[in-house]
């Protein structure tokens, strides 16, 4: 048998862990987003790498609450003495020349199905220019003829690809850049 101190130090030490997760944690979870399009969280903004932090949103508040100030669940006010969390910035429906996410997500589509395209024409034209190039099967002035036609193809579509990636790799991030084109529209 238990004697009464014995019974209240068991009692506080069962409930006492109760009572401090009932008042667990308080913080702010950000979010921010990098310019490969990957979201990130934390609760330490100082986490958040420096070139992001300014577009850095908070992605939920969750305020300290003690059963005086905060009884009916509602969020804290500022008579209450407590600071109201930053309003979040909306993400703009359109960017500055009023374009939409999906005529971004169109333009890099458009050129990433041209590069799966032109990979497969370079690589029928590099085949078709390997076996014409035996001069014992292919030796006419037809054949040479036709060849240094597949070759110059060849170089075409090199250029194109080449193309294709500088616009996919800096003319649209520059341009989506200046037109304020919000973080993620480019994956």
């Amino acid at each position: 048998m238990r004697s009464p101190g014995q019974r209240i130090l068991l009692l506080v030490t069962f409930l006492l862990p109760l009572v401090a997760v009932s008042h667990s944690w308080s913080g702010s979870i950000y979010q921010w987003t990098d310019e490969n399009g990957n979201v990130g969280f934390t609760d330490d903004l100082s986490k958040i790498p420096e070139k992001y932090r300014s577009s850095a949103v908070i992605e939920r508040e969750v305020p300290a609450e003690t059963d005086e100030e905060n009884k009916g669940g509602e969020m804290p006010t500022e008579e209450q003495g407590l600071e109201l969390p930053p309003e979040q910035p909306q993400v703009p429906e359109v960017d500055d020349a009023g374009h939409d996410r999906s005529y971004w997500e169109n333009r890099i589509k458009e050129l990433r199905d041209q590069q799966v395209a032109l990979a497969e024409q370079k690589a029928k034209l590099e085949q078709e220019v390997n076996v014409m190039s035996n001069p014992l099967i292919y030796n006419t002035a037809q054949d040479k003829q036709l060849l240094q036609e597949k070759r110059n193809k060849l170089e075409s579509v090199d250029r194109q690809i080449e193309e294709n990636e500088h616009q996919l790799n800096n003319v649209i991030p520059e341009e989506a850049r200046r037109l304020n084109v919000p973080p993620g529209w480019l994956r």
